[in-house]
């Protein structure tokens, strides 16, 4: 093979694996995956209590990021990459609660209350819920998914959340 062959292959090698990179699930079975990503505020970063609001974010490839606001003083917990399991775990609790069917009730708020707010992407689609915390009680899968939560906060912050 002369060098300017051995040239012209580097080339269409560095151009497919940058194709494989900028198209995920190219060169797969032909079935995309979509990207997703999950947000949950637990509200409160000005409760009177002062428990402040934990702010999560899980990327489809296990990743979660775990900050703490207390009255606008901002612990970053930084990144965390969980393991197959508790991601698995994660997005089951997450799917449990079904954030694209989750109906928030128009009410006022009763003195100490909180609202969580839930965002789930997936591709080009976002669903946004901003839900009074007494509400979101009731609601199914919502106990399994904040103790899933909670435990995985614990586990990687060393601190106990207060999500209820």
């Amino acid at each position: 093979m002369n060098a300017h062959t051995k040239k012209i292959l580097c080339i269409i090698a560095t151009l497919a694996a940058a194709f494989l990179v900028a198209c995920p699930g190219a060169g797969t079975d032909g079935g995309d995956e979509l990207i997703r990503t999950f947000t949950f505020d637990s509200g409160g970063a000005y409760h009177i209590q002062g428990l402040g609001a934990w702010r999560v974010v899980l990327t489809g490839d296990g990743i979660l990021s775990i900050s703490h606001d207390t009255r606008g003083d901002i612990v970053d917990y930084g990144d965390f990459t969980l393991t197959n399991d508790e991601a698995s775990r994660l997005w089951a609790a997450v799917d449990g609660i079904n954030v694209p069917e989750m109906k928030a009730i128009k009410r006022d708020g009763v003195p100490d209350e909180v609202q969580y707010t839930f965002i789930l992407e997936v591709g080009n689609k976002s669903s946004e819920v901003h839900i009074w915390i007494n509400d979101a009680r009731d609601l199914p899968g919502m106990d399994e998914f904040l103790t899933v939560l909670s435990e995985l906060i614990e586990t990687y912050t060393g601190e106990k959340p207060a999500l209820r």
